[in-house]
């Protein structure tokens, strides 16, 4: 727009050419020191309204957890197989905790994220570490050395390669359309929007990732032999690494979760049809830590 400018001032009489290119550069400047100002505001009043929530947050007491995640969803607690993944561990270690769901990303810009006695910790393995050392929530682990070092390995599975299968799936192959309608209502209708832009993005992120470089077919036949194999590990086991439940086990129940309630009915039928016990265990730590399931849907 100046190249223009400056090309139609050279056409026109001097005095009238120098004011025209005076004229676009005092309503640049203008531009330009608005939209500063406008961020500067944006980002002090972001800060304003994060100081306030954090004396709120610090206002629940010592040791205990805020969580911070998405809200809600109508047919299972959340749509992040993490934040099921640390709400379940919260459960099973008896650790007090509050959900807040105003701002479910974190310093990370992960969800979910703790609060916990003034410190913010993002990244749901990290949150269970720092729960571990700092508030001695752990879970007993009953098994060798072999058979907790496989248990690793297939935790970083499912946090790294099935995770991106499944989101790849019903965010841009399916386009949103199974979990649509279990993002929170005032997001639906604030952002309607996000169901046209959201897949396109995510195949971006996908593809850089690398999952969203393969056909549909061979992300499913990949996301079906990572739960085959999780599925033999389990066996007949009741619990995947001793007699109880330890990490491991929050981690699968987060991601059978998705499989079963907020990911399509291709995703539902693989994961009951073809990996029954994942969907015992599932009903299992359900039973054991969730019985208050259909209160914590959105109504």
């Amino acid at each position: 727009m100046e190249s223009v400018c400056r090309r139609a001032a050279a056409l026109l009489p001097d005095e009238l050419g120098l004011w025209l290119e005076t004229a676009w550069e005092y309503r640049a400047t203008r531009l330009l020191v608005g939209l500063a100002l406008l961020r500067l505001g944006l980002k002090l009043y972001t800060s304003h309204k994060r100081r306030r929530r954090r004396v709120e947050w610090a206002s629940v007491g010592r040791d205990v957890v805020v969580l911070h995640q998405f809200s809600r969803a109508p047919s299972c607690p959340n749509i992040s197989p993490f934040a099921i993944k640390v709400e379940t561990f919260l459960r099973a270690t008896n650790t007090r905790y509050v959900v807040d769901d105003s701002q479910p990303f974190g310093p990370l810009g992960k969800c979910p994220w703790i609060t916990l006695n003034g410190h913010e910790y993002a990244d749901s393995s990290l949150i269970l570490d720092v729960l571990s050392s700092q508030l001695e929530a752990r879970l007993p682990v009953q098994c060798d050395e072999q058979r907790l070092a496989a248990g690793r390995a297939f935790q970083v599975m499912l946090e790294e390669h099935t995770a991106w299968c499944v989101f790849f799936k019903r965010y841009s192959l399916d386009k949103m359309r199974y979990v649509w309608s279990e993002l929170p209502r005032i997001a639906r209708q604030r952002m309607p929007f996000m169901k046209y832009t959201f897949p396109r993005s995510y195949a971006r992120r996908a593809r850089e990732q690398g999952i969203g470089r393969f056909t549909e077919p061979q992300v499913l036949q990949a996301l079906e032999r990572d739960l085959r194999a999780l599925s033999a590990f389990l066996g007949d086991r009741q619990f995947f690494l001793g007699e109880t439940v330890s990490d491991l086990d929050c981690c699968v129940f987060g991601m059978v979760c998705q499989l079963l309630y907020v990911s399509g009915p291709y995703l539902e039928f693989m994961t009951r049809n073809k990996c029954g016990n994942l969907v015992r265990h599932h009903e299992r730590i359900r039973e054991l830590y969730w019985p208050d399931w259909d209160q914590c849907l959105e109504q």
